[in-house]
């Protein structure tokens, strides 16, 4: 689930919650991991963002975490129906 919110015409912040699950075998559901990720998208060009990320992931209940650093683009294809 992601959450977005406007900046602007060109821009939006985004929150996005994970919870990976490992599918190793013989790991537990308890070796799974919670991740917490900020990102934006700033728009370069008419249909073209950067998506500049940066999260924290750990496992619930256990000591340490780390953090993480994306860099993505997004293409828009057509218009979008009104």
């Amino acid at each position: 689930m992601m959450y977005t919110m406007p900046l602007g015409q060109n821009a939006n912040l985004t929150f996005t919650p994970k919870y990976m699950i490992s599918l190793r075998e013989g790991s537990e559901l308890g070796d799974s991991f919670l991740g917490l990720n900020l990102g934006a998208g700033i728009g370069i060009m008419d249909n073209l963002n950067a998506r500049p990320e940066v999260g924290l992931m750990f496992v619930p209940g256990e000591q340490g975490s780390f953090f993480n650093f994306g860099l993505g683009a997004s293409w828009v294809f057509g218009k979008a129906e009104n």
